[in-house]
């Protein structure tokens, strides 16, 4: 018997991305979250329009990057923080140009999958985090 993931999740906003350039922003954030244990990177939803990408280092300082998002279904008010080398795996693997991530919470898991067909689907547990 295998878990159904879907229900894992309660999808208050689906937002669609360009996987190359979130996971280019991703890979940015990371250098900045290297010293913390989880490598933790925030995404915000902006005006129900943009993500915002954004990590700290104590020594480097704080970088935040915004991208455009393509469609916005549900909430639009979320702030999450994740591993951010868990997320760029997931980016890298997906070969579409476009990808839905699924959000159902701030302490709950998202999902990534490709936007045309669901060759793939990803889960990603959130990491607590004081931003």
């Amino acid at each position: 018997m295998f878990l159904n993931s879907y229900q894992i999740i309660r999808r208050q906003s689906i937002i669609t991305l360009n996987r190359k350039q979130l996971l280019k922003g991703i890979d940015r954030a990371c250098l900045f979250a290297n010293e913390w244990k989880n490598n933790n990177v925030n995404l915000e939803i902006i005006d129900g329009t943009k993500i915002k990408i954004s990590s700290n280092s104590s020594e480097i300082g704080k970088i935040e990057e915004i991208q455009p998002i393509r469609e916005i279904n549900g909430d639009r008010d979320l702030r999450i923080s994740l591993d951010g080398s868990f997320l760029m795996d997931a980016l890298k693997v997906i070969k579409e140009e476009e990808i839905k991530v699924s959000f159902g919470g701030t302490m709950r898991p998202i999902f990534i999958e490709p936007v045309d067909h669901s060759s793939s689907l990803h889960l990603i547990s959130p990491v607590r985090s004081y931003y």
